[in-house]
């Protein structure tokens, strides 16, 4: 009540205090910076693995269980995910927050394929990469339109 009241009796000041506050966030707004593509960087590596022509169960014991075994020595692992389909191992880690995987987390997920027992030659190498929302679009959204019917 005790602004209203102020408002009520003296209507000068409250459009003063209004417009500074108007003026102000106007200036603000100017300085403000504002980055288009911000670079988010989510604490996720992926390791890849390929081995052709491998049915689901075998691409488990022989890639993806070796991997996740050797990933599982990095500290401060917060998920591991896996997924075995027909020729392809992928491995998925989300490191706790604060750990990036530029530093230690990438570093011992790339060292994931390359675990103390070396599987079949035909193995191609895993690669493995971290998650960063940089190539991704900042907006997901597109536009389509009904085709317009001919004049025929």
């Amino acid at each position: 009540m005790f602004l209203s009241d102020l408002s009520i009796r003296r209507p000068v000041l409250a459009t003063m205090m209004t417009g500074s506050i108007v003026v102000f966030g106007l200036v603000s707004y100017n300085r403000l910076g504002v980055d288009l593509f911000p670079d988010v960087e989510f604490p996720i590596v992926t390791i890849t693995t390929i081995l052709e022509g491998a049915d689901p169960e075998t691409v488990e014991t022989t890639l993806t269980d070796v991997i996740e075994e050797h990933v599982n020595t990095i500290s401060g692992i917060k998920r591991l995910n896996s997924q075995s389909s027909e020729g392809v191992s992928l491995v998925v880690i989300e490191l706790q927050s604060g750990r990036g995987p530029g530093r230690e987390g990438a570093g011992g997920a790339r060292q994931g394929g390359r675990g103390p027992r070396r599987p079949a030659r035909e193995i191609e190498p895993p690669s493995s990469r971290k998650w960063t929302s940089t190539p991704c679009p900042s907006s997901p959204w597109s536009c389509r339109a009904r085709a317009i019917p001919s004049a025929s």
